[in-house]
């Protein structure tokens, strides 16, 4: 395994294509008597998430072909829109505002 580059115990990073604008944006429930905006209340769902929901479920493409525009794996495409999925879904339940940013931690 030599001329690969590979490391035992250390995943290579992947370098993810995002066509999506960089500012953040806070989507807030309309009842201003259920919103609470501190750091925990948030739910951040990142620009990666947000374009691979954009790219199978408004651009109707297949999750073969999202991942390939994003140039990642499809079994790391399934997991993004699954995880991006249950955060919509929590945040639409419990009512809690949803930050889109560029990580997880919450950074615009």
């Amino acid at each position: 395994m030599g001329g690969r580059g590979w490391m035992w115990g250390k995943r290579r990073k992947r370098i993810i294509f995002v066509d999506l604008p960089s500012e953040c944006v806070l989507y807030v429930p309309t009842d201003p008597r259920t919103v609470c905006l501190d750091d925990q209340s948030k739910i951040v769902l990142t620009y990666v998430e947000l374009q691979a929901l954009k790219l199978v479920y408004l651009d109707n493409l297949t999750q073969y072909e999202a991942a390939m525009k994003m140039g990642i794996p499809r079994s790391t495409l399934w997991r993004i829109i699954e995880n991006a999925r249950r955060k919509i879904v929590q945040a639409l339940v419990e009512r809690r505002p949803i930050l889109i940013a560029r990580s997880e931690r919450g950074e615009c």
